[in-house]
């Protein structure tokens, strides 16, 4: 703190104001000039300081007005460059999936599309797949990495290490779509099959929702997904 230039440049305007009158009372004297009554002195003192204090607090002023409105051209960049997903549900291939009694190979296909209010191709970085069942309620993740926007066709393959009956991974899906922006800002999408696509973003270490209609289900799978730092990145 003390070596910020803010704490530097405070430091030189408190020594000018100090030494500017000492300065100029020295000169007076020197020169042998009346260094003038003390109601005069007073008078100066009054009106000196009272200037500074008025040039102090309107530097204040525009300094917060200024990070007030720095603070909110980043959080309007930030709204604008946030997903908006859309998903046809998984649906298995039975010509790529297998079931045997040693194991299952399920391979489900599925599209994801996003676009953002800003109509760019700037890309969601580190955008992972989660898919659940109702009897498979366990997290299976399939990381995406960067994504464009767009629509994009994924394939999703899982082994499982024992025979699976058909109706576990193939009914009641959960899908949730994790993925961060360039400002960094975590984003947590989720459909099931008892709510609808429901987005939200990582604010004060809480989920925010900002687009799909609000259900208890949504906020219920919010709890498998704790809520990251959410530190901007700045452009």
């Amino acid at each position: 703190m003390k070596n910020s230039p803010e704490w530097a440049v405070a430091s030189l305007a408190v020594t000018i104001f100090i030494l500017l009158p000492v300065v100029a009372g020295l000169t007076l004297n020197r020169f042998g000039w009346e260094s003038g009554s003390t109601d005069g002195w007073l008078g100066f003192w009054g009106g000196y300081t009272g200037g500074a204090v008025s040039i102090m607090f309107s530097l204040i002023n525009t300094k917060y007005q200024l990070e007030r409105a720095n603070l909110s051209e980043q959080k309007q960049k930030m709204l604008e460059f946030l997903p908006y997903f859309n998903i046809t549900p998984p649906i298995l291939d039975s010509k790529k999936s297998s079931f045997s009694e040693a194991k299952t190979v399920a391979v489900w296909t599925m599209s994801v599309q996003f676009e953002t209010l800003s109509n760019t191709s700037i890309h969601v970085t580190n955008m992972d797949v989660f898919l659940s069942t109702k009897k498979l309620p366990v997290l299976m993740k399939f990381p995406q990495g960067d994504c464009a926007p767009g629509s994009k066709r994924l394939e999703l393959k899982q082994e499982f290490p024992k025979k699976m009956e058909f109706d576990d991974i193939t009914k009641n899906y959960q899908i949730e779509i994790e993925c961060q922006t360039i400002f960094g800002t975590h984003v947590l999408f989720t459909y099931g099959y008892d709510h609808n696509g429901v987005t939200f973003y990582a604010k004060n270490k809480h989920w925010i929702q900002y687009a799909g209609e609000d259900s208890q289900q949504a906020h219920t799978r919010l709890k498998l997904y704790p809520v990251p730092d959410d530190k901007m990145l700045l452009l």
